[in-house]
């Protein structure tokens, strides 16, 4: 029987590879400005013989971007001349993720809610357009769905390490981090043993960049300018100066502009405390209120070329452009309902919170990450799929249970 469901997981995961790899061929690489920030942050690094951050840019870059992400693109423009090796490697990462959300399923609820796990992913339309590009959502939820599962199966070695690997990608695995630890606080002299590793890796990243450009960096410095200068724009009132002015100061190092934007952030807090909280709701609706990206994979050439990609799947042009919708508008549309359908039935998982608890840990933890020291896009709730279509699956097959009994 368990080389029955290993087939049936494995050829699931062949088949969903295979049509991920299908929209890479048919549809190419998509140009989103990270993705093509992240080409000319390489190209720029390698310029310099150097991977990112190179040692020229301590004032010249404007900030610091993901550095995992961009040492990623820099290595297959510098092995391959090329990014299609690397969207090939995330191709297989996305395949890969389907696997590790049935393991983490299967390991924490059993096969059925695992099964269903594995099906309303695949089914899920997002996940199909998300491989097309240089974004670090793919790398660092492969590298994080890993890690939890490895902590979950005791490898706790091995989880530091791979959850140091995401946050190289994208400085956002302490949320997950703490979902682990505070699921099960029983296990925390094992945990410590993950948290050194995490650490180690850290130290070893940092200080290598220290010998190499004179700064202890290992991860992205992007929070507290993405954060002051939401709030900047948010605030009707303007009463401090705009935090973009800060960027090009090449009197400054990346470090320090980083440090200005904290003060900046600060001030402004500090005489708008009320502003602060009201922006709180706002960030946490235009995070989950669409979920739309993924959706510009399908665009034709000629669109994705536009100044902005967005536009006609936009849920304003949606709403305008309704009912007579491109090819495209409709599989969004279906996506749309299909996102609002599994969230609906994550709300409904409540219920079953004490079972869900590494789940909704998880949501909870980031979103009160996005809400008060982050800012809001639909992007940012892409990392916490897996675990809401986890908990999305735990209810359905309670659900199930009960309507047979």
């Amino acid at each position: 029987m368990q080389n029955s469901d290993d087939k049936i997981i494995g050829y699931s995961v062949a088949i969903y590879t295979v049509l991920l790899f299908l929209v890479l061929v048919f549809f190419g690489y998509t140009p989103y400005p990270d993705s093509e920030g992240y080409i000319y942050c390489a190209q720029e690094s390698l310029k310099h013989n150097q991977f990112y951050p190179f040692k020229e840019g301590l004032y010249e870059l404007p900030f610091l971007w993901n550095i995992g992400a961009i040492n990623a693109v820099a290595a297959s423009l510098w092995l391959f001349n090329s990014v299609t090796p690397l969207l090939v490697v995330y191709t297989l990462m996305k395949g890969f993720s389907l696997l590790l959300t049935y393991k983490i399923a299967l390991t924490c609820f059993g096969k059925r809610t695992a099964y269903i796990a594995c099906v309303l992913y695949m089914l899920y339309p997002a996940n199909y357009g998300e491989g097309t590009s240089l974004h670090s959502e793919v790398p660092f939820v492969f590298f994080t769905l890993s890690a939890v599962w490895s902590s979950l199966k005791g490898r706790y070695v091995l989880s530091g390490l791979l959850f140091g690997c995401a946050d190289y990608i994208r400085p956002f695995a302490l949320i997950f981090i703490m979902a682990v630890i505070l699921q099960d606080m029983r296990n925390y002299k094992a945990y410590l043993k993950m948290l050194a590793v995490y650490a180690a890796f850290i130290v070893s990243i940092g200080l290598s960049n220290y010998c190499s450009k004179g700064e202890f960096v290992y991860k992205a410095k992007t929070g507290w300018m993405a954060l002051s200068q939401y709030h900047w724009d948010h605030d009707s009132e303007k009463t401090t100066s705009d935090p973009q002015c800060v960027t090009g100061n090449d009197k400054l190092t990346y470090t320090q502009k980083d440090e200005l934007w904290r003060d900046m952030f600060i001030d402004w807090l500090k005489d708008n405390k009320l502003e602060y909280i009201r922006q709180i709701p706002v960030k946490i609706f235009n995070t989950y209120v669409s979920d739309n990206i993924g959706m510009c994979t399908f665009l034709s050439k000629e669109e994705k070329q536009s100044q902005y990609m967005y536009q006609s799947l936009s849920l304003h042009a949606l709403i305008r452009d309704f009912p007579h919708y491109s090819a495209v508008q409709w599989l969004t549309v279906v996506n749309l309902l299909f996102y609002y359908a599994v969230m609906i039935v994550f709300v409904l998982s409540i219920k079953y919170i004490k079972e869900l608890r590494l789940q909704w840990l998880v949501i909870i933890l980031g979103t009160l990450f996005i809400a008060f020291v982050g800012h809001g896009e639909s992007r940012f709730h892409i990392p916490f799929m897996p675990f809401v279509i986890m908990a999305s699956s735990y209810y359905i097959s309670k659900m199930w249970m009960m309507c047979r009994e």
